[in-house]
């Protein structure tokens, strides 16, 4: 095989056409595996540019997407099974310009292996992503050969791609945010329903692993998390991956410093997994089971947690009787995801102490009851489908366009956390949350009383106070989710 760093792609035989990856083809999601390939905050240049009509490949196996595909796409389908939870229909052509918009999907797009892979995935099942590529400077030349990589993979297959370009990243965290912003613009732009991720079963792996070096709970054991962001590949091994682009051909770029041992996640890849292989063959196969058996305890965990979590208080009575693993959930969910485990100690002493007037992280300690902080309670908050939009927006209430959330279930309450952020309505860029609170003169005693609107993983709305940007309500919108505050000053 040709050497994969070579910047040109070449086209596959034909033959190949005809052949299919390993194993099913499932929408599921995940994070990204490597913060070394993320950008840090700042500017975003994007340029976009299309090519000329895609090759769709059909390879053998069982293919499920969330997202339609073309009616005459029905007419191209691969050997197997090819199954779409949304319906193509005839009348797919009749629609309306922002009707089509929500077929767009993006993907994040760094031109390795198993970005590239997606890629061949989604269009063996007729679609046509918008690739979002980010440069992060952050191996020179390289970086740019990369780039210039997958500018030429959009022409070959007629995609769209953006292209942003930032200064190498200050830290994992700064990275992080920069990346997500620059797709989440990018989606904004495209007017896109999904963005797309190809993180797969070995980069779960790897987060499990890391999870239990540096100690965790359950939820550490389940891997890479679903959430907004669609991640079909969690099922798929990264010897799959490797296996079907060798297979056919397909080229892709490599990234030299996921072979330098200085990261953490690289030496978990490259020295500890081939170890853990030797004594079982089937780890990956392993792990996937484990990873679905901790899911199911945590979210039994979790149900079980909600029945003691009253609007205000816990009764510590039935507190007290309740197995320690389901103390400390409730513990954590209502202090947080990064409270640590000396903190959960400390509050499971003072509510098994039970004396009134003994305060702790998440309340204080009345008559047999630990009083929540406002912070820690859950907020009264009324929900309403409106099908008009209103002359005026009523004060004290959030409105949501309803056709993104489809689902009242889906959406969370919580208070803010230090690091939030959102893109408010009428911005392009992401702002952090105590920003937005100085900007509406918010106090900082009242700021833990105004519930923070969660949806996936992204900030719809802070309360009354702000919305974001890609869920607000537009002409196109045919549901608003109306939200009203009650009882919050």
């Amino acid at each position: 095989m040709t050497n994969k760093k070579q910047n040109a792609i070449s086209s596959d035989s034909a033959d190949a056409k005809r052949r299919s990856p390993k194993g099913n083809f499932s929408c599921d999601s995940s994070d990204s595996a490597d913060a070394k390939r993320r950008s840090p905050k700042g500017n975003f240049s994007c340029d976009s540019s299309d090519s000329a009509d895609a090759k769709r490949r059909s390879p053998k196996g069982n293919f499920s997407c969330d997202s339609s595909d073309s009616a005459d796409a029905k007419r191209r389908s691969p050997k197997g099974n090819f199954s779409c939870d949304s319906s193509d229909s005839a009348d797919a052509k009749r629609r309306s310009p922002s009707e089509n918009h929500k077929k767009n999907v993006i993907l994040a797009f760094s031109g390795g292996a198993d970005s590239v892979y997606l890629l061949h995935m989604l269009l063996a099942q007729g679609k046509k992503p918008i690739l979002a590529h980010l440069n992060h400077s952050l191996r020179g030349s390289e970086s740019d050969a990369d780039e210039k990589f997958c500018v030429k993979v959009a022409k070959k297959h007629n995609l769209k791609i953006e292209v942003g370009k930032i200064p190498p990243p200050k830290n994992e965290e700064e990275a992080r945010s920069a990346r997500y912003d620059f797709l989440v613009r990018v989606r904004q732009k495209h007017k896109a329903a999904k963005i797309f991720t190809a993180h797969h079963l070995n980069d779960s792996i790897e987060t499990i692993l890391l999870n239990v070096t540096r100690g965790t709970g359950i939820h550490g054991l389940t891997g890479i998390q679903a959430d907004k962001i669609k991640r079909p590949l969690l099922h798929t091994t990264k010897e799959e991956i490797l296996s079907y682009l060798k297979k056919h051909r397909i080229n892709y770029r490599e990234d030299s410093s996921n072979q330098d041992p200085k990261f953490s996640r690289n030496r978990i890849r490259l020295k500890v997994l081939p170890e853990l292989k030797k004594i079982n063959k089937s780890l990956e196969k392993t792990f996937l089971g484990n990873i679905e058996n901790f899911k199911d305890i945590q979210n039994f965990i979790d149900t079980e947690s909600k029945k003691y979590i009253h609007s205000d208080h816990i009764k510590i009575g039935d507190f007290a009787k309740l197995h320690k693993a389901l103390q400390t959930n409730i513990i954590i969910r209502l202090a947080g995801p990064n409270t640590s485990q000396k903190e959960v100690s400390e509050i499971r002493k003072t509510m098994l102490g039970n004396r009134t007037g003994t305060k702790c992280k998440i309340g204080t300690i009345e008559y047999g009851k630990l009083m929540l902080k406002p912070y820690a309670k859950s907020f009264p908050v009324k929900f309403s489908i409106l099908t008009t939009k209103p002359k005026k927006f009523a004060q004290k209430c959030a409105y949501l366009n309803f056709d993104k959330i489809k689902d009242i279930q889906k959406l969370e309450t919580r208070t803010w956390q230090t690091g939030d952020r959102m893109i408010p309505i009428g911005m392009k860029g992401s702002k952090k949350l105590q920003d937005i609170f100085t900007d509406k003169k918010i106090s900082q005693s009242s700021r833990k009383s105004i519930p923070v609107i969660i949806f996936g993983s992204e900030i719809v709305s802070i309360g009354w106070i702000a919305t974001s940007e890609a869920f607000k309500v537009t002409p196109e919108t045919r549901q608003i989710l109306k939200i009203t505050f009650k009882d919050i000053k």
